[in-house]
C-alpha cells in the first residue's frame, strides 16, 4: 500500500503481493513500485491500475534491493553477489556488476558508483556495466549518499567518517 504521510491514510494498494516480497522501492514519480523478491525476481507494479507491469527475471539469489534512475530508464537491482542494470523500456539485462554490491547510486548520467561488502568503492559506465575505477578501499561498513556524493564509513571503533566523492 501507498500511504499518506501527513494524515496516515492509505492512498493506493497493490493486491496480489506475495508475503515473501522482502523489499519495496515505491518511485511514486514513476507511478511505479518494485518489488524484490526472495525468488529471484523483481515485480514492477503500476501503482495508478495496481497491475503487475513486469517480472524481471535473471538473479540466481534473493533480490536485496533495488532503486530506479533518476530518468526513469534504468533500474538497478542488487542480490548479495551482484548489481544488475535493467532497462525499463525493453524490460531487458543491459548489465551485470560484480562484488557483493551494498549500495548503488547514479552519480551522472553515465556514471554509477557503487559500495561493496569489502570497503571498496568503485565507478561504473551506467548503461553498459563496465568497470571505470575502484576509488577507494575502506575498512569497514559503507554506505553512500542517494546522490553519490558522499560515502559514510562505520568501523570497530564507533566512530562514522563521511568521505565526500569528487571525480
Amino acid at each position: 500500500a501507498v500511504w499518506e504521510v501527513a494524515t496516515g491514510r492509505e492512498v493506493k494498494s497493490v493486491s496480489q503481493l506475495n508475503p515473501k516480497d522482502e523489499t519495496l522501492n515505491v518511485d511514486p514519480d514513476a507511478g511505479i513500485s518494485v518489488h524484490c523478491s526472495s525468488d529471484h525476481r523483481l515485480k514492477i507494479w503500476n501503482l495508478e491500475t495496481k497491475a503487475l507491469q513486469q517480472v524481471l527475471a535473471g538473479h540466481t539469489r534473493p533480490v536485496e534491493a533495488a532503486q530506479v534512475s533518476s530518468d526513469r530508464r534504468w533500474l538497478y537491482s542488487m542480490d548479495a553477489e551482484q548489481a544488475f542494470i535493467w532497462n525499463l523500456e525493453t524490460a531487458e539485462l543491459s548489465g551485470i556488476l560484480p562484488g557483493q554490491v551494498t549500495t548503488i547510486a547514479p552519480f551522472s548520467e553515465n556514471r554509477l558508483i557503487t559500495a561493496h561488502r569489502n570497503g571498496e568503492i568503485r565507478v561504473w559506465n551506467a548503461r553498459s556495466g563496465q568497470p571505470i575505477q575502484t576509488i577507494a578501499q575502506l575498512n569497514g561498513t559503507v554506505q553512500l549518499s542517494a546522490d553519490a556524493r558522499y560515502v559514510v564509513q562505520s568501523n570497530s571503533n564507533q566512530f562514522l567518517k563521511i568521505w565526500q566523492i569528487v571525480i
